[in-house]
């Protein structure tokens, strides 16, 4: 959805994630109506009224993905699976994506969350850049 969103240059609020399980897959707990099996997904899309995008913002979208895609070979597949290894690999070099300094893995020390690993920028206090599970969030914006 962040590539999306990134991509085609629109508000968060405009691209709705939906996640369908095919095959024989069975919950086991109620599941949002944004995760379905099967066909279950027609209703969730038909549950929607309002347009979005107009025709031309719609053509555009479908233009920039098109455009902006890798070419599907073996050669961006195995980029694509090195950069997700990198990404969650725990000894793996970070970059702060705000400031470009280095990210440091630290341990949270107290409270609900202790015992917990994070990602913190090296420039901390001037840059309060934070990953927690593969999400960049800027500290400062964090609720006390």
């Amino acid at each position: 959805m962040k590539a999306l969103e990134a991509l085609l240059d629109v508000p968060a609020e405009t691209i709705l994630s939906l996640v369908v399980f095919s095959g024989s897959a069975v919950f086991k707990t109620r599941m949002p109506g944004n995760v379905t099996a099967g066909g279950g997904y027609v209703c969730y899309i038909e549950s929607f009224r309002e347009p979005v995008l107009n025709d031309f913002q719609v053509q555009e979208a479908m233009e920039r993905i098109e455009t902006g895609r890798l070419a599907p070979n073996r050669e961006t597949h195995c980029q694509h699976v090195e950069q997700l290894k990198a990404r969650f690999e725990p000894s793996a070099k970070r970059t702060c994506p705000e400031c470009e300094s280095d990210m440091v893995l630290h341990t949270v020390k107290r409270g609900a969350n202790a015992g917990n690993r994070f990602w913190g920028c090296s420039a901390y206090p001037k840059c309060r850049q934070v990953e927690v599970d593969g999400c960049y969030i800027n500290a400062k914006k964090l609720p006390s």
